[in-house]
């Protein structure tokens, strides 16, 4: 008998890093555009571990705001994307160069926080978030 709640679970888009305020912003966005999907604040490397698995997308801020091992979101980025099944991840950053940086180490196409209410930004969300 197959599990019920296996076959209907969520996925989720996680907030990682960000402040109260940039999370907010965030997560009302994400949850406007993103509607099959739950969103998690992600603050430290014990949240992060639940939720850093394929199917999910991780909206990382370049400078991490909460406790991590990784010195920035550059450094996150590369080494979750070095894991078997890494989750989907956009770099959340207002600086092209740390954008280029993150597809290099293995995000999609991400977004400033300048960005956030253009019709571009909600297609590189769509786009990534169905990019399982």
């Amino acid at each position: 008998m197959t599990d019920q709640n296996a076959m209907t679970k969520k996925r989720t888009i996680a907030l990682v890093g960000h402040c109260g305020p940039d999370a907010y912003m965030l997560r009302s966005t994400v949850s406007t555009i993103l509607k099959a999907g739950d969103v998690a604040m992600v603050n430290d490397d014990e949240s992060l571990t639940s939720v850093a698995t394929r199917g999910n997308l991780l909206l990382i801020n370049r400078v991490l705001d909460g406790r991590f091992a990784a010195a920035s979101g550059l450094d996150l980025i590369a080494t979750l994307a070095g894991q078997p099944d890494p989750p989907t991840m956009m770099l959340v950053s207002n600086f092209e160069e740390a954008q280029r940086e993150a597809q290099a180490r293995g995000a999609h196409p991400g977004f400033g926080k300048a960005e956030v209410g253009r019709k571009h930004t909600a297609q590189r969300l769509i786009d990534a978030f169905g990019a399982d």
